[in-house]
C-alpha cells in the first residue's frame, strides 16, 4: 500500500471519528423538549389556517434586519446547534472542540475566513467551510439561520459593515 493511500485512509478514519464525536455531543446536549420558536410557529399556523399573523417587531419579511427578538431567538438556536463546538459563549471552546481539526472559530474574536458581514455569515451557516470542521446547516430553516447570524454578530468584536442594499437584494433572492 502506498504512503499516499495510507494517509488518505487515515484522514477518512479521522473524519468519521470526528463526525461521530460531534454527533454524540449534539445528541448529548440536545434539548428534546425544545419547542419551535413562537414566531416561526405563528407564521406556519396562520398560513395553514389561511389567516394573516399579526406583524411581529422583527417583521418576518425582513429577517435580514437585526432586532433584539431575532438575536434572542438566535441565541436559543446557537445553544441547540452550535455550542457543542463553539462553546456556550461562542469562544470556540465547546465540548467537541478538542477533537476537531482545525478547532472551531472563536466567534467573539471573529477573524472570519469567509467574511463576517450578515450575508457572508448566512452563506457560511448554509454551506459550511470546505477543509475545516465547520459543516453546512442547510437543514436549518432560513428564519433560524437569520436569527443565528444576528446572534453571532451581536457577540463578535469583528463586525464588518453591511451594504444594506446588497444585503436586501441577497435576502430577497434567498426567498426571504
Amino acid at each position: 500500500m502506498s504512503q499516499k493511500s495510507s494517509a488518505f485512509k487515515s484522514a477518512i478514519v479521522f473524519g468519521v471519528v470526528a463526525l461521530a464525536v460531534v454527533l454524540y455531543f449534539l445528541h448529548l446536549y440536545s434539548d428534546d423538549s425544545a419547542e419551535p420558536t413562537p414566531a416561526i410557529t405563528e407564521v406556519k399556523d396562520s398560513a395553514a389556517a389561511g389567516t394573516a399573523a399579526a406583524p411581529e417587531p422583527a417583521t418576518p419579511e425582513k429577517l435580514w434586519l437585526s432586532s433584539a427578538e431575532l438575536v434572542g431567538k438566535g441565541q436559543e438556536a446557537f445553544q441547540r446547534n452550535c455550542a457543542v463546538c463553539h462553546g456556550k459563549e461562542g469562544k470556540g471552546d465547546g465540548p467537541a472542540a478538542k477533537g476537531l481539526v482545525p478547532p472551531p472559530r472563536n466567534l467573539v474574536d471573529g477573524k472570519w475566513k469567509q467574511g463576517g458581514t450578515t450575508q457572508e455569515l448566512f452563506v457560511t451557516l448554509k454551506k459550511g467551510i470546505a477543509g475545516t470542521s465547520m459543516p453546512g446547516f442547510p437543514q436549518i430553516s432560513k428564519q433560524e439561520r437569520w436569527a443565528l447570524v444576528h446572534f453571532i454578530r451581536s457577540v463578535t468584536t469583528d463586525r464588518p459593515a453591511d451594504n444594506a442594499e446588497a444585503l436586501e437584494k441577497f435576502a430577497l433572492a434567498e426567498g426571504d
